[in-house]
């Protein structure tokens, strides 16, 4: 620890920051814009971020201030402070009235090589007042406003961490560090650690709202603006483990049709190939792919598939792989931190599946699961150790679709990739994640709410969860959800009724078939209606998945994004707001007729009654049965609802346009091609 250390001499002040000369270490602030301050601290000599979370590592300069005051030096911009300790080293921040914000408490660096390069186990304090809230890390599903709550960022199953939160107090910090990390609380919560367990440096971007839609801004900014999906992507996708041949997959499809309830994409899970990694698609189960996916696209229904990122032994696929070292370690699973690796991966993807006429690839287990590269211990790739990079796998693994597709001549469809891990940065790679293998309970729909609500505060933009559950393993034995069974309808359709307000809207789960056909009357017309809901929607949807790529904007809403300065909203974990008008209040209560709904201070509107409340800040207790979820309405929503279609690409018209009285208002309805590139110039 070096709390208690001199400042030996200023280095210099340039128009993009200030460098420091300490005797432990050296210290660079970069002034980013006028609410965004980088920090670094490094042990020796400085180096170039690696470019891998922040894409960005230039920046225009900006007019500040720099000045020393006996012990302290301020740099100054006019929206921010930040202010070095000229004897502990240490940084803090205020707002330009000299607000506290959040100051560096002391930093712990433990020497380490690895392949016989120096790293550093670093550790870094913050101090962290008794009322203040986290919100991020990404799908943490324990807790809504994290205090006391230790972390472990790394990449698992049904775990996507990502270094990135907001906090109440009006500021969020980036840390820019790719190998896995910790966030830990100490002095009675007073104190929160970011630990960054290999690293050569300890960056981190100091991120300024006060509103969190403008820190979230910020953080597409340091990592890359979404990618605008396609507009189907927020149409309803349906999946299963899995449709085992291509007659059963058509089949459901012409199901949908047939019955006329919407959708836009239909999934095709593992075990399609004959050896995995081959790409070879098993004939005796999938004769025509290329005449299966045109028939589909006849119908207006687009295709996911399953693609893993090992392989098995014993094909061409294979042998190339091998022959060139693009493998990790001694596994079988693709480098992707080797761009030659990316290509060849790309390019089998191409040969083998893209070019039959797929739409969008699901990248699944690429924690990666088969393989030590996120592991404590690591393994070697290309870059060396894994160690250093062990969170960004599916990040490096993103990129390898976003450029196959980008760069393929001809190609229009815009990149929308479902990746089962998630990290920062991966929005610009037109991706979306879900929250993996979780089981089938209502317990655990309790805990999908505030873990769809911290990934997105993590500035993920795109996110769903397997609507059910995926699947019970009780005694070693695997089993689906149960669509004749009355506890799994009920919790089948509660879910459902919190995922049409999810950023993607998506249903997944082992075995049994989760059509809405395969459900009894009443629950078959209460899961159809509420897809067609989903559709009426797309309008007001659409809209805020272009402002999530054009402004970084957070769709799916923790309370404190809207009302921060309400206290009473810092901790509620089963409500949130879509978009700017809606309340999301999903029932999570087997058999339920009613549940407490939290209203902010205002006028609401009930979404289905058009009942009007004038709220003091109060609880009320909102009617529930089984078909209804409780929506309420902000006064001076404007809502566009379109005609029910059958997908995301039939004409929206004719819009309904909602107008909710009460407040000042405004909305500006956003409309494009829906599926290329067009809307960027």
């Amino acid at each position: 620890d070096y709390d208690t250390v001199t400042l030996l001499s200023l280095s210099m002040r340039d128009p993009y920051g200030v460098t420091f000369l300490l005797p432990h270490h050296n210290l660079r602030l970069n002034v980013v814009a006028e609410d965004i301050v980088g920090v670094q601290h490094v042990p020796t000599q400085f180096s170039q971020a690696d470019g891998y979370i922040v894409n960005k590592n230039s920046w225009t300069p900006i007019t500040f201030s720099a000045s020393e005051n006996g012990n302290q030096y301020t740099v100054a911009t006019s929206k921010v402070k930040t202010k070095i300790n000229l004897s502990t080293s240490q940084v803090s921040f205020t707002d330009i009235a000299d607000n506290q914000l959040v100051s560096e408490v002391g930093s712990s660096w433990i020497p380490k090589i690895v392949n016989n390069t120096a790293y550093y186990h670093f550790t870094q304090r913050y101090t962290s007042e008794s009322n203040e809230a986290l919100y991020g890390f990404g799908n943490v599903n324990s807790v809504m406003g994290i205090k006391g709550q230790p972390i472990t960022l790394n990449q698992d199953n049904t775990a996507k961490r990502s270094p990135m939160f907001i906090s109440n107090m009006g500021y969020g910090i980036l840390f820019d560090e790719s190998s896995r990390g910790s966030l830990g609380w100490e002095n009675a919560n007073s104190v929160y650690t970011y630990t960054a367990t290999t690293t050569e440096s300890f960056d981190y971007f100091f991120l300024f709202g006060p509103k969190p839609d403008r820190i979230i801004s910020h953080y597409q900014s340091l990592t890359g603006p979404a990618l605008l999906l396609p507009k189907s992507a927020f149409g309803y996708t349906h999946s299963r483990n899995r449709y085992a041949s291509q007659v059963e997959y058509e089949s459901v499809a012409a199901g949908f049709r047939n019955r006329h309830i919407p959708l836009d994409y239909l999934v095709i899970d593992y075990f399609w190939w004959i050896k995995k990694g081959s790409h070879i698609w098993n004939p005796s189960y999938w004769p025509n792919p290329t005449q299966m996916l045109t028939n589909l696209h006849q119908q207006n229904i687009k295709s996911f598939i399953s693609v893993w990122p090992d392989y098995e032994t014993g094909s061409t696929n294979y042998d190339a792989m091998a022959a060139a070292d693009n493998f990790v370690g001694s596994s079988t699973t693709f480098d992707p931190s080797k761009p030659s690796a990316r290509k060849m991966f790309w390019d089998q993807i191409k040969s083998g599946i893209w070019d039959y006429g797929m739409d969008s690839l699901w990248f699944d287990a690429d924690e990666p699961e088969p393989s030590e590269w996120e592991s404590q211990n690591g393994t070697t790739a290309s870059l060396g150790s894994t160690l250093p990079f062990g969170l960004i796998y599916p990040l490096l693994h993103a990129q390898t679709a976003y450029d196959g597709q980008i760069f393929l001549p001809g190609n229009t469809k815009r990149v929308n990739t479902l990746s089962r891990s998630a990290v920062a940065g991966i929005q610009r790679y037109g991706v979306q994640s879900w929250s993996g293998d979780i089981p089938i309970s209502f317990n655990q729909l309790v805990s999908e709410i505030p873990g769809v609500l911290n990934f997105h505060a993590a500035g993920l933009p795109f996110f769903s969860t397997d609507t059910g559950g995926y699947a019970n393993v009780t005694d070693g034995i695997v089993t689906g959800l149960d669509p004749t069974n009355p506890t799994q309808q009920e919790l089948f359709l509660r879910w459902l009724q919190f995922s049409v307000f999810n950023s993607i809207f998506r249903v997944h789960g082992r075995d049994d078939g989760r059509e809405p056909w395969r459900f009894p009357q009443p629950y078959e017309n209460y899961i159809t209606n509420y897809i067609k809901l989903r559709y009426r929607l797309l309008p007001y949807v659409y809209t805020l998945a272009a402002r999530v790529a054009r402004e970084g904007y957070t769709i799916v809403r923790p309370l404190v994004f809207d009302f921060r300065m309400d206290s009473q909203v810092w901790n509620i974990a089963n409500q949130f707001m879509f978009g700017p008008a809606l309340l999301v209040n999903p029932v999570t209560a087997q058999n339920a007729q009613s549940r407490q709904v939290y209203l902010p201070i205002g006028i609401w509107y009930d979404f289905w009654t058009g009942n009007k409340i004038i709220s003091t800040g109060q609880n009320i207790t909102a009617p529930a049965p089984v078909e209804i979820i409780p929506l309420y309405v902000q006064a001076g929503s404007i809502i566009p609802l379109g005609p029910v279609v059958e997908h995301a690409n039939q004409t929206p018209d004719p819009l309904e346009i909602r107008v909710y009285i009460g407040a000042n208002g405004n909305f500006t309805l956003y409309e494009d091609d829906g599926n290329t590139y067009a809307y960027q110039t």
